[in-house]
C-alpha cells in the first residue's frame, strides 16, 4: 500500500456519515496480457508490478452474469463422480424429425435467457415441437447441473457458465461436431462471432462444449446530475486538480468517492458486488489490473503475491464508500441501493443493466449514466448453452440454438433484452438508436476494448473459487488481514489440489 501513504484518502470511521455521489469508470488504455491458462494482466497507472508468467497475448472475450428477482446464497461446490454419461446415437440430417418432439431446457431467468426463451418456443412452434424451460438464478443454477449431469438427467440443452467448463465437459456434446452433422457453417459463420467468445467456452484440449449466448463486463451506472452539477465541478476541480468526470482508474475512482461522500448529501459512496458468491470476479478484476494472477502455469495458486495483497487492500478500502449491508450485495441488491438513492453509482455487469433500461424498474432512469468499468482489465463473462449427451434430442436441440443465435436473428435478441454476440450486430447503428439508453452499450463496448481475464476453466474450478472467496469475505468482514487471507487460501488451495492429483 505504499503508494496510497503518499495521497489523501481519508477512512471514515463510521459509514453512517451523510454523503452524496455519482459515479462513472472512464475509458483507460488496454495495457499487456499474460497467457498460459487465464486471460491478461495489466498495470494499473501509478502501480509498478513485475510478471513472472509468460505467455501469449489473449484474445478478448465476454461471458454473462445472472439476474434474477429472488435473492438467495447457496455455497458454490465441486461434485466428485465417477460414472460418465454415453451419447446416444443420433439421427442423421435428413432423419431429422421434430414433429411431437418435446425439449428440456436448463437455464436462467435474466433478461438475456428470457429474450432465447422468447425465439426458442417460436422455434419449436412453428416445427411442431414442446418446449418446457427449467429456470434457476445462478448460483441455484451450477448446484443444480452438477447434479443433474452426472446423474444423466435428460435434459436437452442446458446453460453453462465459462469457468464451469472444466466440471461439465465429460458430460456434453462437442459444438462443432453437431454442426458439421445438423448445421449450417453460414449461420454460424466463425468470422462474425466476438473475438475470443467461442474459445472461452473450449476446454484446454480444444472441445466447444457450447455456443456463446451472451457477452458480459462490469460496467458502472452512475447518477448523471452529480456530474454535471456546476457546484460540484468547482469544488472538485478546486481539490484534485482535475475536472471532475467518470474515473479511468482507481486512483480517479477513490478521489471521486471521496468527493462524493464529503461534498454532497446522498448516504453512501459506491456500491459494487461484494457477496461472497461474487467475490471471485470482483476480487479477481483488482488481482488481474495489477498485474496478478489466480495460478501459474502450473495451476499453483499465486493468490498471496504482492499483487495479490495489494488487490485485497484495494476491494477493502472500497468498502468505506459502501451501505450497511454492503458484504450481502449481489447483483439485485446493489441495484436495489442504486434505485433507492443510496449510492450515486454501481459496478454492474451489463446483462444486468439491462433492467435499468426500463423507467418501470428504475426510477432514476433519466438520470442514469452508463461508463466503462475503471479496472484497467475487467472480468470477463461468456455464457453458453449445450447439449448434454444425455439429450434424447441432439439434433433437435442444436438447431434451436443454431436459429436463435443466427445471423437473422441477432437484431431480435437485442430488442428481446439480450446481449450480442456477433459483430455484425455490434456494428448496427440502427440497433444502437434503438437502445432506450446508448450510453450502456458504449460503456460495454469500451470495456471490452481495454482488455478482459478469463476465469480458470480447471475441472476443480468450484474448489478454488469456495476457498479463496471465503477467505477474502473473511478479510473483508475484518476477521482477519489480507496477508493472512491470502496465505491460507494459497496454501489450502494447493493441499486440495495436491489431494486431486492435479500436480502430478
Amino acid at each position: 500500500m505504499d503508494e496510497l501513504k503518499n495521497r489523501k484518502i481519508s477512512r471514515r470511521k463510521a459509514l453512517s456519515t451523510a454523503a452524496k455521489v455519482g459515479l462513472a469508470a472512464g475509458i483507460g488504455v488496454v495495457v499487456g496480457a499474460i497467457g498460459g491458462y487465464f486471460g491478461g494482466a495489466a498495470a494499473a497507472p501509478r502501480v509498478t508490478v513485475t510478471s513472472t508468467v509468460p505467455g501469449p497475448t489473449v484474445t478478448t472475450t465476454t461471458t454473462a452474469a445472472a439476474v434474477t428477482k429472488t435473492v438467495t446464497k447457496t455455497v458454490e461446490r465441486t461434485t466428485t463422480v465417477s460414472s460418465v454419461v454415453t451419447a446416444s446415437p443420433s439421427p442423421t440430417k435428413a432423419a431429422i424429425e421434430y414433429e411431437g418432439v418435446e425439449l428440456k431446457v436448463l437455464a436462467m431467468s435474466d433478461p438475456p435467457n428470457l429474450a432465447f426463451q422468447k425465439l426458442a418456443k417460436e422455434f419449436a412452434e412453428e416445427h411442431g415441437m414442446k418446449i418446457e424451460f427449467e429456470m434457476y438464478d445462478w448460483e441455484h443454477l451450477k448446484d443444480k447441473l452438477m447434479t443433474v449431469l452426472p446423474a444423466g438427467v435428460e435434459y436437452d440443452i442446458v446453460l453453462i457458465d465459462e469457468p464451469w467448463v472444466g466440471e461439465v465437459e465429460k458430460y456434453l456434446h462437442d459444438m462443432e461436431e453437431l454442426m458439421r452433422t445438423y448445421g449450417d457453417p453460414a449461420l454460424l459463420a466463425a468470422n462474425d462471432i466476438l473475438p475470443g467468445t467461442m474459445d472461452a467456452l473450449r476446454t484446454f484440449e480444444g472441445k466447444l462444449v457450447g455456443f456463446p449466448m451472451m457477452t458480459d463486463v462490469r460496467i458502472l451506472a452512475y447518477r448523471k446530475s452529480y456530474f454535471e452539477d456546476p457546484e460540484n465541478k468547482k469544488k472538485f476541480k478546486q481539490k484534485y486538480g482535475y475536472d471532475l468526470k467518470p474515473p479511468v482508474n482507481y486512483y480517479e475512482f477513490f478521489d471521486v468517492a471521496e468527493f462524493m461522500m464529503e461534498e454532497t448529501d446522498i448516504p453512501y459512496g459506491f456500491a459494487s458486488l461484494w457477496q461472497k458468491d461474487y467475490l471471485e470476479a470482483t476480487f479477481g478484476s483488482w488481482l488481474y489490473s495489477l498485474g496478478g494472477r489466480f495460478f501459474d502455469e502450473k495451476l499453483v495458486p499465486q493468490y498471496d503475491s504482492p499483487e495479490g495483497v495489494l488487490a485485497l487492500k484495494l476491494l477493502i478500502k472500497s468498502l468505506e464508500y459502501g451501505p450497511e449491508n454492503k458484504l450481502e450485495l449481489t447483483h439485485e441488491l446493489a441495484d436495489v441501493a442504486f434505485f433507492t438513492e443510496d449510492v450515486p453509482m454501481v459496478l454492474q455487469w451489463w446483462s444486468v443493466t439491462n433492467e435499468m433500461m426500463d423507467p418501470e424498474i428504475n426510477p432514476l432512469i433519466d438520470d442514469t449514466g452508463f461508463a466503462p468499468n475503471f479496472h484497467a482489465l475487467a472480468c470477463s463473462g461468456m455464457m453458453g448453452y449445450a447439449v448434454p449427451l444425455a439429450s434424447p434430442h441432439p439434433a433437435q436441440a442444436y438447431k434451436v440454438i443454431e436459429w436463435v443465435y443466427s445471423q437473422q436473428n441477432a437484431a431480435r435478441l437485442i430488442s428481446l433484452g439480450g446481449t450480442p454476440v456477433r459483430t455484425s450486430t455490434l456494428q448496427n447503428e440502427e440497433i444502437k438508436k434503438s437502445l432506450k439508453i446508448p450510453e450502456q452499450w458504449d460503456a460495454a463496448l469500451s470495456t471490452l476494448r481495454r482488455g478482459l481475464w478469463y476465469r480458470p476453466k480447471i475441472k476443480y474450478h468450484g474448489t478454488h473459487a469456495e476457498i479463496l472467496t471465503s477467505w477474502v469475505h473473511r478479510a473483508m468482514a475484518g476477521e482477519v488481514d489480507p496477508e493472512e487471507a491470502l496465505t491460507n487460501a494459497t496454501k489450502e488451495v494447493k493441499e486440495e489440489f495436491e489431494k486431486a492429483g492435479v500436480y502430478k
